[in-house]
């Protein structure tokens, strides 16, 4: 997991800058999915919620509908 998470924050930050938000959007929900298998419910959220931001952003509707319903998901436990 730590190699993980050093390879996503290492891609986060270069796309953030590029400016690539897609991508930077993707890494977050990547970095959200490691805090999640951590047990970090709070970091997993947080990181998906600002996924969600930059996918709304872009318009990408479907990834907004997946992302926010795993959010909803985790907040409903």
């Amino acid at each position: 997991m730590d190699k993980a998470d050093d390879y996503f924050q290492q891609a986060l930050a270069i796309n953030k800058e590029l400016g690539i938000k897609e991508i930077m959007a993707n890494q977050l929900s990547n970095l959200g999915i490691v805090a999640h298998k951590r047990g970090d419910m709070t970091k997993a959220v947080g990181l998906s919620r600002e996924a969600l931001v930059l996918y709304q952003d872009i318009g990408m509707p479907h990834r907004v509908k997946l992302v926010q319903s795993w959010i909803d998901e985790v907040e409903a436990k």
